[in-house]
């Protein structure tokens, strides 16, 4: 097998990867170790590369190489070729991924001395069934590791046939060897489970018409046995399957060793396979062909395999498509499924909390209503401030549109390409659109939604007074602005002082005793009873709290935040002093902005507030 060897020479092999392909090397590189579970695997991308198949694989010195040519498009361009990493690219290239996968199948599980098994299997034909089990017996564990991946494998199964036959100088003379390596590579591959009966449906009829039903279905028996092999690290197994092999053709009077009693229509069926006309000339014309081989009976660029391989890697692109678009839809439904489970449980939280009406009241809380006053002079312009700022980013929200065309600019989505071309060849008119272009843009929304989170717990007691006062400047400015606002208390429960279409007329603070801190369920009410995550329009969450919290209120918090910033929602944080806000913001991060409480002036306070929403809705709406 050229693609899997035990060679650490380099007279085949690239030395490099093309600067211009390096990219895609690493990308390839890191899906085989994925797939594979190492880490070590060493990946070489370029023409000429994969010993004529679409890949190769190197145990010895863990080096896989893929073959740009073959593998890709012969014209392909690697600045065109998007992030192969991701699952929606890689049904653009099923080949180039089918390739990367059985090699990747070889480097798990392929771990037999490869040089002990060439010393010890000195019979060139007995060595040869060995290596054709073992190339179905990796890839039914591929089939039964990624389901998901069949389609690629398909698409790559008889280019590495074909790759294995081009070092096969004497294939249209060995007759039953041939045949039997025919078998194992094609028909072995259905029971597999990689290819389909329809892909081999040439070779399953010469099979039958050569060796008749019987005889095939005990050869196949065998093949399946060797694919239930599990030893990976064993080859003698496999060795006497291959005795067996050669045991029941012989005992049909089908002798592999020997030319003379080859039927002259087997002898034409695997010249044609391969292309070869037996003049010294491939398929392609005189002398050297396009696919490097140069004169003998070698094969050609042509031949019936190249006819199937082509027709089965359009079948399989076509699974392909198929499993895309059911793979989409199946992860489209299930985050539609989860999000609306979150959305119901959100809502039922916010029913639980809201339903008791503002205050303390039946909370577990040991919170109390300690003073209700009427705002102070400060405290109204702290709140005019505020309006004004929120006033310049209610409006932006931002929004993606896909568009698809014929032409550039956008990302080239393959199949449709290939498809375009043959609606093109056929002279029929172009409907693919194989260009998707991201337009973004702003719209007005009206709508500007203000949820705010205070933390009642123990820490916090010094900061209720003027958190009061904020606390009422924001919901008077989401008022002056005709916003929507909500405003939870969390401490050892959780307790609203403000649900939306209220208006704090007073001033009202609350004590600071409790002694834990209930993040997670705070912002799920309130979360459902206004709806930052999922919707449109502005959206800022104002946490006023040092974040000091228990671990899994901590990971809560982090999760909320960062989904927060994922959905557009600007995220303030208000820490009670200078030493809290450096722990504050190692929980936020990236997510949000963290402000110091300011105790002495809650105009500055506000207007702090009012700057970094800004900031941070603008920021939010890009």
């Amino acid at each position: 097998m050229g693609h899997f060897t035990s060679s650490t020479t380099r007279e085949k092999r690239i030395d490099k990867t093309p600067p211009e392909w390096l990219t895609v090397g690493v990308q390839l590189g890191e899906l085989a170790n994925t797939w594979s579970d190492r880490d070590d695997i060493v990946t070489y991308v370029g023409e000429g590369a994969g010993q004529g198949a679409p890949a190769c694989f190197v145990p010895n010195i863990s080096e896989m190489e893929v073959d740009t040519k073959v593998a890709f498009d012969k014209e392909a361009d690697p600045q065109w070729i998007p992030d192969l990493t991701e699952r929606d690219n890689q049904f653009d290239y099923p080949v180039v991924m089918g390739a990367v996968l059985h090699e990747a199948m070889h480097a798990q599980h392929s771990t037999w001395d490869l040089l002990d098994c060439a010393k010890s299997v000195r019979d060139g034909f007995e060595h040869e069934l060995v290596t054709s089990f073992e190339e179905t017996r990796i890839e039914a564990r591929g089939v039964k590791k990624f389901p998901g991946n069949v389609p690629f494998l398909r698409a790559c199964a008889l280019r590495l046939v074909i790759g294995d036959l081009k070092e096969d100088t004497d294939f249209a003379k060995r007759g039953h060897q041939s045949m039997s390596k025919l078998m194992l590579l094609t028909m072995a591959r259905v029971d597999a489970g990689v290819l389909k009966p329809e892909d081999v449906t040439i070779i399953s009829a010469a099979a039958e018409k050569l060796y008749g039903p019987v005889l095939v279905e005990k050869l196949r028996g065998i093949w399946v046995a060797a694919q239930a092999h599990d030893r990976d690290d064993e080859w003698k197994p496999l060795h006497k399957l291959a005795l067996r092999w050669i045991e029941l053709l012989e005992e049909e009077g089908h002798d592999p060793r020997s030319e003379s009693e080859v039927p002259e229509w087997l002898k034409e069926l695997l010249k044609a396979m391969i292309g070869a006309s037996g003049e010294g000339e491939g398929s392609g014309g005189e002398g050297e062909g396009e696919d490097g081989e140069g004169e003998g009976e070698g094969p050609g660029s042509g031949g019936i395999l190249v006819e199937m391989a082509e027709e089965t890697e359009t079948r399989a692109g076509n699974d392909a498509t198929d499993q895309d678009l059911a793979e989409q839809a199946e992860a489209q439904a299930k985050a539609a499924s989860a999000a609306a489970k979150e959305k119901h449980g959100h809502e039922q939280k916010a029913s639980q909390v809201f339903g008791r009406g503002t205050g303390p009241g039946p909370a577990n809380t040991s919170s109390t209503l300690l003073e209700s006053r009427e705002p102070t002079g400060p405290e109204r312009a702290a709140a005019v401030a505020l309006s004004k700022a929120l006033e310049r980013a209610k409006y932006r929200d931002r929004v993606v549109e896909k568009r698809k065309s014929v032409l550039p600019p956008g990302k080239l989505k393959m199949r449709s390409a290939m498809a375009g071309a043959v609606e093109m060849s056929k002279g029929a008119e172009l409907t693919a659109e194989p260009w998707v272009a991201k337009r973004r843009f702003h719209t007005e929304d009206p709508d500007l939604k203000v949820g705010v989170l205070v933390d009642i717990s123990g820490s916090m007691r010094r900061a209720m007074e003027p958190m009061a006062g904020t606390a009422w400047a924001l919901s008077e400015a989401v008022r002056r602005i005709q916003g929507k606002a909500a405003m939870v208390y969390y401490g050892n429960d959780v307790f609203p002082t403000l649900a939306p279409g209220q208006h704090l007329d007073k001033v009202r603070v609350y004590s600071a005793s409790d002694m834990t801190e209930k993040f997670d369920k705070a912002f799920q009410a309130l979360n459902g009873k206004l709806e930052l995550l999922g919707s449109s329009g502005a959206r800022l969450l104002v946490v006023v709290s040092d974040l000091y919290h228990t671990p899994d209120e901590v990971q809560a918090a982090r999760k909320w935040f960062a989904r927060c910033k994922r959905e557009g929602v600007a995220v303030v944080v208000v820490a009670p002093d200078e030493r809290m806000v450096g722990h504050a913001s190692g929980i936020v991060g990236q997510n949000g902005t963290v402000l110091e409480l300011n105790k002495q002036d809650q105009t500055g306070t506000c207007r702090a507030i009012g700057e970094a929403a800004v900031r941070e809705l603008q920021r939010a709406s890009r």
